[in-house]
C-alpha cells in the first residue's frame, strides 16, 4: 500500500470570473469531508485583499503574487495537506515552475472564452475594466497562454460547477483513494487493496443505455464477460456526507447478458432513483459488475457502532444462504461486535475480514467507514462498497477513553499480580464470584456509596480479623476487594491464604496457595464455590482423599496440613462447645 505523506497542488487556473473561487469552495469541501488528508483554498482575491493592494495588476507583479501563493502552498503540502489554490496563473513558465517544486501537481485548467466571460460578467469587472484606458485584464491586454497539456479540463460555459466538481472526482478516482459515489469509490480503492479485492466493474446511466443499449451490453461483457451480472445503484445521492440513503435504491442480482433483461434490470435502478427524488435519474450512475459465486459470508461491517461511536467492529452477516445482499436488503442476518483492541491473532476465523477493514481504516484515517463485503469459500475478501459512516463523534473518543481506561487497568492489574511480601502465592486471580461475592451483595456495577460501605463493614479488616481469631491464617492489613471500571472483585490469592491454618509452615503454604490458584485456573466454572469444591478449610472425614487426589504436594507437606486442619478444625469445635 502507497503511504501517502505530502499533499497535493490542485491549482485551477483560468480567466477572471471563469469560477475558480466556486469551484475551488467546491473541491476543499468535498475533499475535507472525504479526502485522506485535510484541505484548504487558496483564493487569489483573497491573498490580494491579504496585502492591502501593494500589488499591482501587471504581469509580473501577478506573477509575483503567483509565487508568493506558491511558497505558502508548499509549506501546507510538506506538512500533509492538500491545498486548492485558484489563481488565474496566466504563463506556461510559472505553470512549469509550480509543477517542479510540487511532488503532486493536478493543473486543472476552467476553459472559458473571453466573450462569454464578457457577457455574464459575474463579477462586474470586465464592465469596469474594459472602459479604462490601460485594463489590465488578463485576456484582454495581459497574456493568458493557454495550458498545454493540464491533468484536466473542466468548462464553466456548459457545465455546472456540481458537474465540474464530479469530473474532477473521477479523475481522482484513478489517482489514489477517494470517497464518493459506490462506483468512483470502488474505482479508486482498486489499485490500493491488497488484504481484499475489488470486482471489476462498468458505470453505465439510462441515458447511455437508452441511446445505444447494443453498445453498452457490449462493452458490459468485453469487460466482464459472459453474466450473469449484478446491476447496482451508485447514486450521488446515496453516499452524501449528511445521509448515506443506505438501501434506499435498487440493487438486481442475477441479470443474464440479454438485451431485454439487461434493459429491464437497469430501467428498475433508474426507477428507484425517480422514486426517491433524485433529480436527474437519467444521468446517475448505474453500476455493473460480475455476480459472486461459492460465497461463504457476506454483510456490511461498521467501524464503530452507530448509535454511541463505541470501539468494536459491529458484523452484519450472513453465512447461510450464499447471497450477497441478505443483509443490505434487511432480510436477515447474525451480528456480531469485534473489540477493536484485539491483536491480529486473537481475532481466529474473523481475521482476514478485519485485516482487510483496517487497511480500508488506513486509507480513510479522518472518518469511520461502513463496509459492504463477501467472504469467499476460498477465504477471499471481496470488498462490494465503502462508504462513510454517520456517527455522532464526542470531542473525546469513546475508542481513546476506552483505550486510556484499558491501559489504566491493565497497569493496576499488573500491580496487583506482583509477588506481595506478607503474602504466599507469586501471582493472583481476580474473581467476582469468589469467598464473599460481591456481585450478589452489592450488585455487577455498585453506585459509589454501596462500594465504599460494604469495604468499610466487610472486606477492609472485619473478614480477615474475624479468620485470624478462628486459627487462620492472618494476612494484616489487606483490603480483599477491588474496583476495576466500577466492577468489584475479589482477590484470590488474598482469600485463599486467609483460609489457610495459621499453623503451616510459610513453604507450605506457599505451595498449597499456588496450588488453589493453578486448580482455579484450569476450572474457571469453581470460581463461585471454592470454600467446599477448591480449599482445604477444615479436617472431615473425606479431606486426605482429596488432597492425594490433586496431587502437588510432598508427604511432609500433607501430614502437615493434615495435623494443622486436624487441630484448627478440633479448636473450632471446643469454641462452641463453650459458646
Amino acid at each position: 500500500m502507497k503511504t501517502v505523506t505530502q499533499g497535493r497542488l490542485f491549482l485551477l487556473t483560468g480567466l477572471s470570473g471563469s469560477g475558480k473561487s466556486t469551484l475551488g469552495h467546491l473541491l476543499v469541501n468535498h475533499l475535507n469531508q472525504y479526502g485522506v488528508r485535510n484541505a484548504y483554498l487558496l483564493d487569489g482575491d483573497a491573498a490580494r485583499a491579504f496585502f492591502d493592494g501593494d500589488s499591482a495588476f501587471d504581469a509580473e507583479a501577478r506573477d509575483a503574487m503567483t509565487r508568493r501563493m506558491a511558497f505558502a502552498a508548499l509549506t501546507m503540502t510538506q506538512n500533509n495537506v492538500d491545498v486548492v489554490m485558484a489563481n488565474i496563473a496566466g504563463l506556461r513558465a510559472t505553470r512549469r515552475f509550480l509543477r517542479r517544486k510540487f511532488a503532486d501537481f493536478i493543473e486543472i485548467f476552467l476553459d472559458v472564452d473571453l466573450d462569454t466571460l464578457i457577457r455574464n460578467d459575474v463579477k462586474g469587472l470586465y464592465k469596469t475594466r474594459l472602459a479604462a484606458e490601460r485594463p489590465m485584464l488578463v485576456g484582454v491586454d495581459i497574456p493568458y497562454e493557454r495550458p498545454e497539456s493540464p491533468e484536466l479540463a473542466v468548462f464553466p460555459h456548459r457545465e455546472t460547477p456540481e458537474d465540474s466538481l464530479k469530473r474532477i472526482l473521477e479523475f481522482l478516482a484513478h489517482r489514489g483513494p477517494i470517497m464518493g459515489t459506490k462506483a468512483d469509490t470502488l474505482a479508486s480503492l482498486t489499485a490500493y487493496v491488497k488484504r481484499s479485492r475489488i470486482l471489476p466493474q462498468v458505470v453505465l446511466t439510462w441515458d447511455h443505455l437508452t441511446r445505444d443499449p447494443v453498445g453498452q451490453l457490449h462493452r458490459v461483457r468485453g469487460a466482464l464477460g459472459a453474466g450473469p451480472y449484478i446491476l447496482r445503484s451508485s447514486c450521488r445521492a446515496e453516499d452524501a456526507r449528511s445521509k448515506s440513503n443506505a438501501g434506499a435504491f435498487k440493487s438486481v442480482p442475477d441479470v443474464p447478458d440479454e438485451g431485454a433483461a439487461f434493459q429491464t434490470a437497469a430501467r428498475r435502478v433508474r426507477d428507484s432513483y425517480a422514486e426517491k427524488g433524485v433529480e436527474k435519474p437519467d444521468a446517475e450512475q448505474i453500476l455493473v459488475q460480475p455476480m459472486l459465486a461459492r460465497v461463504r459470508m457476506a454483510g456490511v461491517v461498521c467501524t464503530r457502532y452507530k448509535a454511541a461511536d463505541s470501539p468494536y467492529y459491529v458484523v452484519n452477516y450472513d453465512d447461510r444462504t450464499g447471497r450477497t445482499e441478505t443483509v443490505t436488503s434487511g432480510c436477515g442476518g447474525d451480528m456480531i461486535f469485534i473489540s477493536r483492541f484485539l491483536r491480529h491473532e486473537e481475532l481466529g476465523a474473523w481475521q482476514a475480514l478485519i485485516d482487510a477493514v483496517r487497511e480500508l481504516e488506513e486509507l480513510y484515517p479522518k472518518f469511520p467507514v461502513e463496509v459492504e463485503f463477501a467472504v469467499l469459500e476460498a477465504g477471499e475478501v471481496v470488498v462490494l462498497q465503502c462508504r462513510a459512516l454517520h456517527v455522532h463523534s464526542p470531542s473525546v473518543s469513546l475508542e481513546q477513553s476506552a483505550g486510556e481506561l484499558i491501559q489504566e487497568l491493565k497497569l493496576r492489574l499488573d500491580r496487583y499480580r506482583l509477588p506481595q511480601p506478607h503474602l504466599p502465592g507469586a501471582d493472583t486471580i481476580l474473581s467476582d464470584m469468589a469467598d464473599w461475592n460481591p456481585s450478589e451483595m452489592i450488585g455487577d456495577r455498585p453506585s459509589t456509596l454501596a462500594y465504599s460501605i460494604y469495604r468499610e463493614l466487610v472486606t477492609d479488616r472485619t473478614w480477615h480479623e474475624a479468620r485470624a481469631s478462628q486459627g487462620y491464617f492472618d494476612v494484616l492489613h489487606a483490603n480483599l476487594m477491588l474496583s476495576m471500571a466500577r466492577k468489584p472483585y475479589m482477590d484470590t490469592r488474598m482469600s485463599f491464604a486467609s483460609l489457610t491454618p495459621a499453623a503451616l509452615r510459610p513453604a507450605t503454604r506457599e505451595r498449597l496457595v499456588t496450588l488453589y490458584l493453578d486448580a482455579l485456573r484450569r476450572q474457571p466454572q469453581l470460581h463461585d464455590k471454592v470454600e467446599f469444591d477448591l480449599l482445604y478449610t477444615c479436617f472431615d472425614l473425606g479431606v486426605e482423599r482429596r488432597i492425594r487426589a490433586r496431587n502437588g504436594l510432598a508427604e511432609t507437606e500433607i501430614a502437615e496440613l493434615l495435623a494443622s486442619l486436624r487441630e484448627l478444625t478440633n479448636t473450632l469445635v471446643a469454641h462452641a462447645e463453650r459458646d
